[in-house]
C-alpha cells in the first residue's frame, strides 16, 4: 500500500484553525461587550439626567418665592439665587428664561458655556424648555435641566447647563477592559467568557444602581421609589400582609432656602437623608422629589407606624433646629388593594396635614370612607 507522505491540508480541528475560531469569537465577545456598557451607560445617563431635574425643583421654588417677595425689583434676589446654582459642583450656568427663550436673569457662565443666545437658544437648550414648558414638568435633556415656572400666569423656566463628566470615568473602564479581554479569550474561550460575563452583570448592575441613587441624600430616587412600592404592595396582597406607606414634606422649605441659601437648603435635605438612613433596617427610605421623602414601613400596621414617624419628626426637630416636617401616612387596605391607591391616600393625608398649619401627622382614616358609603 502506498503511503502518501505530503502534508495534509489544515483541517477544522487543528489548532491553526482553532486558533482564528477563538480570535473571531473573542473579536463577538469584545463586541457584545461594548453594546450592552454602551446600554447601561446610556442607561446611567438617562436616569442622571432625571435624578437632577428631581434636585432642581426645590431651586425652582426658591426662584418664584424671591420673585414674589420682592415684586418692585427681584432680579437682584433672583440673580443671587442663580449665582449659587451655578457655582455647584457639576453646574455650569443658570438662568430664568421666558418661553421664548430669552433670558431674563443669568447667573455667571463656566468657561465655554453658552446657554442662551441673543436670537434663539441652542437646540438642546430649546428642547429642554419646550419640553417643560409644553408639559408643566421638570424636563431633562442632553446634558440641561429646565424647570416650570409661572410669572403672573406667563410660562418661565429656569434653565439650568451641567457639565458632561459622569460618563467619562466607565468609558475609560471600558477601554481596559476590552484588550484584556481579547487577549483572554484568544488563551482560554470558557474561562474568558465567564469572566466577561460576570464583571460585565456586576458593572451593569453597579451602574444602574448608581443611577437609581438620589446623590444629595443617599436615598432611593424617585423611579426606584415607585418600583419599591408597586413591588411591595404586590407582596403584601398576594401574601396578605400589613404595608404602610409615609409621606414628608419639608415645611416652608422655600421661604428657608431663600432667607438662608441654597446651600443650606441642601444640607437639611442631606440630614434628612442620613436620619432615614439610620431607622429601621426593615423600612425602605426614599426621597420622592425636591423637599418630599416617603417611608415604606414592611409588615407595619399605621398605628406601629405612626409611632415610628413621630420619632423621625422628633429626630429631624432636633438635629435640625427651625426645621419642621410634616407627615401623611396610609395603610394598604383589603377594599382598595394596590400601589396607586396607597399613594393617593398617603397624599391626601400630607395635604391634610399641610392644610391643618404643618409641623404634624396626619393618619388617613380609611374607617370614615368606609362609613360614608
Amino acid at each position: 500500500m502506498r503511503h502518501d507522505l505530503s502534508p495534509h491540508p489544515t483541517t477544522p480541528g487543528t489548532p491553526r484553525s482553532a486558533l482564528w475560531a477563538a480570535l473571531v469569537v473573542a473579536g463577538v465577545l469584545a463586541g457584545v461587550a461594548a453594546i450592552q456598557y454602551g446600554l447601561a451607560l446610556r442607561t446611567v445617563s438617562g436616569s442622571t439626567s432625571a435624578a437632577a431635574s428631581v434636585g432642581h425643583a426645590a431651586d425652582a421654588k426658591a426662584v418664584l418665592a424671591a420673585y414674589e417677595q420682592n415684586l418692585l425689583d427681584p432680579a437682584p434676589a433672583i440673580e443671587a439665587l442663580l449665582n449659587e446654582i451655578a457655582s455647584r459642583p457639576g453646574v455650569a450656568e443658570a438662568a430664568l428664561v421666558n418661553s421664548d427663550g430669552v433670558e431674563i436673569v443669568g447667573g455667571p457662565a463656566a468657561a465655554g458655556a453658552e446657554l442662551v443666545a441673543e436670537s434663539a437658544p441652542p437646540p438642546r437648550v430649546g428642547e429642554a424648555l419646550r419640553g417643560a414648558i409644553g408639559s408643566g414638568q421638570a424636563f431633562a435633556s442632553d446634558g440641561v435641566v429646565a424647570e416650570p415656572i409661572a410669572i403672573h400666569e406667563d410660562p418661565h423656566a429656569l434653565v439650568v447647563l451641567r457639565e458632561p463628566v459622569a460618563a467619562v470615568v466607565p468609558l475609560s473602564a471600558l477601554r481596559w477592559i476590552v484588550p484584556i479581554t481579547l487577549g483572554a479569550a484568544a488563551l482560554l474561550i470558557p474561562l474568558a467568557l465567564g469572566l466577561w460575563s460576570r464583571s460585565l452583570t456586576a458593572r451593569h448592575a453597579e451602574a444602574v444602581l448608581r443611577a437609581g441613587i438620589d446623590p444629595l441624600t443617599g436615598l432611593g430616587a424617585h423611579r426606584l421609589f415607585r418600583e419599591e412600592l408597586s413591588r411591595q404592595a404586590g407582596i403584601a396582597v398576594r401574601r396578605d400582609r400589613v404595608l404602610s406607606l409615609v409621606l414628608f414634606d419639608v415645611d416652608r422649605f422655600a421661604e428657608l432656602s431663600e432667607a438662608n441659601g441654597l446651600r443650606h437648603g441642601d444640607a437639611v435635605l442631606a440630614e434628612i437623608g442620613a436620619i432615614l438612613r439610620a431607622g429601621r433596617s426593615e423600612d425602605l427610605a426614599f426621597r420622592f422629589g425636591g423637599d418630599e421623602f416617603a417611608v415604606l414601613f414592611l409588615h407595619t400596621a399605621a398605628a406601629d407606624a405612626s409611632v415610628a414617624v413621630e420619632r423621625i419628626r422628633a429626630s429631624i426637630a432636633g438635629r435640625l433646629p427651625g426645621t419642621t416636617v410634616s407627615a401623611g401616612l396610609a395603610q394598604l387596605e383589603p377594599e382598595v388593594p394596590g400601589a396607586e391607591a396607597l399613594l393617593a391616600q398617603a397624599e391626601l393625608a400630607l395635604h391634610d396635614a399641610k392644610a391643618a398649619g404643618c409641623d404634624r401627622l396626619v393618619v388617613f382614616d380609611a374607617s370614615a370612607i368606609r362609613a360614608a358609603r
